[in-house]
C-alpha cells in the first residue's frame, strides 16, 4: 500500500535527524496515521450517502480490508444493517466510542459468527446486547467491561460462543467461566444469558446486588439450579427461567418481595409452593408447559397479578383462586382439561384476553359475556354446542376463535359486535344469522377476518357484499360450495383488497 511506503521514507528519514529524532518521529507517525484514517472515512462515506434502507445492500461490495475498520464510525441502525446483510463479515473490532447512544445491539444473523473484542474506552456506555457472537478470551472480556465501561447496567449474551476456548472452558460450556468474570460488573442491573449452555448457576450472579432483571432461558438446568443465596437478590424484579428441566421453584424465591415477572414455562413442575402467596407485587406468573394439576390457595394474595399463563399442564377445572385476582387482565388455561367455566367468571371485571382452547368445555356461561373489558375470547377445540344470545353485551370483544366445535348456528345477536376476527371453522353451522351483512349492525362495517370454512352452509345471503371491510373470508369446505362460489365470485370485483379461498 502506498500508505506504508511512505510512512517507511518517513521514518528512515526521522532516524536520520539530529534534532529531537524521537519525538520527530512520533509526530510524523502521528501525521500519517491521520492521513490513513482519513483516507478510510473517505472510503468509509461513499457507503452511507442515501438514507434508504435498500441501498444497504451496497455491503455485499465492501473491500475486505474495510470490512473491519468501517465498523467504528457506524451508528446502530448501520451496525446492525451491516450485520444482516454482509455475508463476508467474519469479525468486528468493538469500538462504540464514536456512538451516542446509552445502550448498543448486536445481533448477528448472518452465517458467519462475529468475533467481538472490545478496544476503547466508553465511559457512559449503559447497555451491550450480542446474538450469535463469538467472544475472543472470555475472562479478558469481562476485563475490559470493567475498564472501559464504567457505566454498564445491562449486559444480554444471546447464545454467545467462546472463540478458541481452552480445554476447561470446553468441559463447562460455551460461557460458563462466568463465575469468574461477573464480579467485574457489580453495577449491572439487567443480565440476559438465554441459550448459553451454562448447566449450573455461576455462584458470581448472587453478589450481583443491584440486579433487577435475571434471563437464563435455555440453559440446560435440572432439578432445582438455585441455591438458598437466591435471596440476596432482593432488589430482582424479573426471572426468566423457561425450557429448562427444572422441576422444583427453590423456595427462597418466594422471599423476593419485589418480583413482579416469573416465568417458568417449558419446564417439568408439578407443584407451586405455598410461599407463591408471599409475591405480593407479582404482576406476570407464566408457567405454561409443565405438569401443575392445582393452584394453591395462598395464590388469593396477589392482589397485583395482571397476566396468568398457566396452558398445556394438567389442570383438571378452572382454578376458583383466580377468581379472586380481580387485577386480572390476561388469563391463558389452554390445552388442560378443564370441562366448565364458573358462573362467577364475571367477578374478573377486568379481564382482557381468555385463552380457554383445547379443553373439554361444553358450555358457555352468559356471565362471561358481563365482562365489558373482554377483547379477545379462544374457545377452539372444545365441545360447545351453541352461543348464549347475551354475547351482544361483551362491546369490547373484537376477536372470537370458536372453530372446531358443534355449533350448528349463530346468534343473530353476535350482529351487535364490533368483531374484527370471527373463525367458526370445523363445526356443522347451517346458516348464518339473516341479520348477517345487514348495514344496520356494528358487525357489518367492523369485520376484517372471516372463516366459515369446514361447516354446512349451503348458501350465503348477498347482503355479505357490504361487508367493505372485509380482508380475508375461506368458504373452503362446506356442503353446498359450488352454488356458493358461483353467488360469491360475481361479488368479488366489489372487494379489491380481499382474499378470499373457495373450492
Amino acid at each position: 500500500m502506498g500508505n506504508t511506503q511512505e510512512k517507511k521514507q518517513i521514518n528512515k528519514g526521522n532516524q536520520n535527524s539530529n534534532s529531537n529524532p524521537n519525538e520527530k518521529e512520533k509526530e510524523k507517525e502521528k501525521e500519517i496515521e491521520e492521513e490513513i484514517e482519513e483516507e478510510k472515512r473517505a472510503e468509509f462515506d461513499g457507503f452511507f450517502q442515501k438514507e434508504n434502507e435498500e441501498e444497504f445492500s451496497m455491503f455485499y461490495d465492501i473491500p475486505d480490508d474495510l470490512v473491519i475498520y468501517i465498523c467504528r464510525f457506524l451508528d446502530q441502525n448501520q451496525l446492525i444493517l451491516l450485520a444482516q446483510s454482509c455475508k463476508k463479515f467474519e469479525e468486528l473490532a468493538f469500538e462504540p466510542c464514536l456512538w451516542n447512544d446509552r445502550s448498543i445491539s448486536l445481533y448477528q444473523t448472518v452465517n458467519r459468527f462475529t468475533i467481538v473484542r472490545l478496544t476503547r474506552t466508553v465511559e457512559h456506555l449503559q447497555g451491550i446486547r450480542m446474538k450469535h457472537c463469538r467472544i475472543q478470551n472470555l475472562p479478558s472480556f469481562f476485563d475490559e467491561m470493567k475498564k472501559r465501561c464504567g457505566d454498564l447496567k445491562t449486559l444480554e449474551l444471546h447464545s454467545c460462543f467462546v472463540e478458541n476456548p481452552s480445554k476447561e472452558e470446553t468441559k463447562l460450556g460455551s460461557i460458563a467461566q462466568l463465575s469468574s468474570s461477573l464480579k467485574n460488573l457489580p453495577q449491572l442491573t439487567e443480565l440476559s444469558l438465554p441459550s448459553s449452555r451454562l448447566g449450573t448457576i455461576p455462584p458470581e450472579i448472587y453478589k450481583l446486588k443491584q440486579l433487577q432483571k435475571l434471563n437464563l432461558v435455555a440453559n440446560q438446568f435440572n432439578s432445582n439450579p438455585f441455591t438458598s443465596k437466591i435471596s440476596n437478590l432482593d432488589s430482582l424484579k424479573e426471572l426468566r427461567l423457561d425450557m429448562n428441566d427444572i422441576s422444583i421453584i427453590e423456595p427462597n424465591i418466594f422471599k423476593l418481595k419485589h418480583m413482579e415477572v416469573l416465568s417458568f414455562s417449558f419446564n417439568s413442575i408439578s407443584a407451586l409452593p405455598s410461599e407463591i402467596g408471599n409475591l405480593t407485587e407479582l404482576r406476570n406468573l407464566r408457567l405454561s408447559n409443565n405438569s401443575i394439576s392445582f393452584l394453591p390457595n395462598t395464590m388469593k394474595s396477589l392482589l397485583s397479578l395482571k397476566t396468568i399463563e398457566i396452558g398445556s399442564n394438567r389442570l383438571g377445572s378452572f382454578p376458583d383462586v383466580l377468581l379472586e385476582c380481580q387485577d386480572l387482565e390476561r388469563i391463558e388455561l389452554f390445552n388442560n382439561q378443564i370441562r366448565t367455566i364458573p358462573n362467577e367468571i364475571n367477578k374478573l371485571s377486568n379481564l382482557k384476553v381468555l385463552k380457554l382452547n383445547s379443553n373439554q368445555i361444553q358450555e358457555i356461561p352468559s356471565n362471561l359475556f358481563k365482562l365489558e373489558h373482554l377483547e379477545f375470547l379462544d374457545l377452539r377445540l372444545n365441545q360447545i354446542s351453541s352461543i348464549p344470545i347475551e354475547i351482544s353485551n361483551a362491546k369490547s370483544l373484537h376477536h372470537l376463535i370458536i372453530f372446531g366445535n358443534k355449533l350448528t348456528s349463530l346468534p343473530h345477536t353476535i350482529c351487535f359486535l364490533h368483531l374484527q376476527q370471527l373463525s367458526v371453522q370445523g363445526n356443522q353451522i347451517l346458516s348464518l344469522p339473516s341479520e348477517f351483512g345487514d348495514t344496520q349492525f356494528a358487525l357489518t362495517n367492523s369485520l376484517t377476518h372471516l372463516d366459515l370454512s369446514s361447516n354446512s352452509l349451503t348458501e350465503i345471503s348477498e347482503s355479505i357484499i357490504n361487508m367493505k371491510n372485509l380482508l380475508y373470508l375461506d368458504l373452503t369446505k362446506n356442503s353446498g360450495n359450488s352454488s356458493l362460489a358461483y353467488t360469491l365470485r360475481s361479488y368479488f370485483k366489489d372487494w379489491p383488497n380481499l382474499t378470499y379461498k373457495l373450492d
